[in-house]
């Protein structure tokens, strides 16, 4: 099976395609320690305001960080969503950070098979709180802004009650006049909420096959400073390139992401069970023990990262 393959699906090829004048797109800063603490001073959001209705199982997340390659984690990508005996009246939710640009406008989201409805939250990958939400039929289609945005999809129903007791959620990129618009219903821009009082702030790639800059050998994701955070990277690796993977806070300090649940975990793209906690405490190196997509997760307390950034590079 080819490196960058995916999932056995038959619509769209996985090659890279000829080498092409690559868009670099909106530029992720790397924030300055002073400006990353005077925007937590600015942020000091009123949680009980926004939060979740229910809480989630994370599952899993996915990439379209480079639009104008045709491949996985470029300008498509999918996640897995997995029925959990003990939350069996839980949903599940899958995230996927997404480039928009003129090559990458509208996304079309889908799942197979089909789950019913969903809720979609999105928001810029720097913000904390959700600007966008709705539940949808699917498919549906999501419309860009120009920016690198982060997107929460939830069943509303556990995946538990599908037959197969596994979903797969695919992000495709389309032209407007080829997507799929899907019924949506605008509901509360509420936070996707996690067991032990976790929430989604963010997500990053590291796509190391797209080349480089963001998203592609390197790349920065939000955390809450005044809340319990889980914050998400999909990381590729390949037997020649990023092999090793370092989270660091965006300070350069080290932190401590002590307590049970707290830490670091990941685990191959589609598996089901996260690996032991590989650390409590960042920096933290990760060793990808073969090639392929894996998901890292980080769970921090409040007040525990310095910065409100975390940082993704390949070693």
């Amino acid at each position: 099976m080819h490196l960058y393959m995916k999932q056995r699906v038959p619509i769209l090829d996985t090659h890279l395609g000829p080498p092409r004048q690559r868009w670099q797109g909106p530029t992720k800063m790397r924030p300055s320690l002073f400006a990353s603490l005077l925007a937590l001073l600015m942020v000091a959001i009123p949680l009980s305001n926004v939060y979740a209705d229910t809480v989630s199982h994370f599952d899993g997340a996915g990439s379209l960080i480079s639009p104008e390659q045709d491949c996985w984690g470029c300008n498509k990508d999918a996640a897995m969503m997995h029925a959990h005996g003990d939350n069996q009246g839980k949903p599940s939710t899958v995230v996927f950070q997404w480039l928009n640009s003129s090559e990458c406008d509208h996304i079309d989201i889908h799942t197979e098979p089909d789950i019913g409805e969903v809720v979609v939250r999105s928001k810029p990958w720097s913000e904390h709180l959700t600007q966008t939400a709705y539940q949808s039929t699917l498919p549906v289609s999501l419309e860009g802004d120009g920016k690198w945005n982060t997107v929460a999809i939830t069943s509303v129903l556990p995946v538990i009650t599908v037959p197969e007791k596994i979903v797969e959620v695919y992000a495709y990129c389309k032209p407007e006049s080829e997507s799929k618009k899907g019924r949506k219903t605008e509901v509360s821009k509420d936070l996707v909420g996690f067991d032990f009082d976790y929430y989604w702030t963010g997500n990053g790639s590291v796509i190391s096959h797209a080349g480089t800059g963001f998203g592609k050998d390197k790349d920065l994701a939000v955390t809450f400073h005044s809340h319990k955070s889980l914050t998400v990277f999909q990381w590729y690796t390949e037997e020649s390139s990023c092999r090793r993977l370092k989270l660091s806070d965006n300070s350069g300090q080290m932190v401590g992401l002590y307590g049970e649940h707290n830490g670091v975990n990941f685990k191959k793209w589609n598996d089901k069970s996260w690996s032991p906690k590989i650390c409590d405490s960042l920096p933290c190196t990760l060793e990808a023990p073969d090639s392929g997509y894996y998901i890292v997760k980080i769970k921090s307390e409040a007040n525990a990262l310095l910065s409100g950034n975390l940082m993704a590079e390949c070693l």
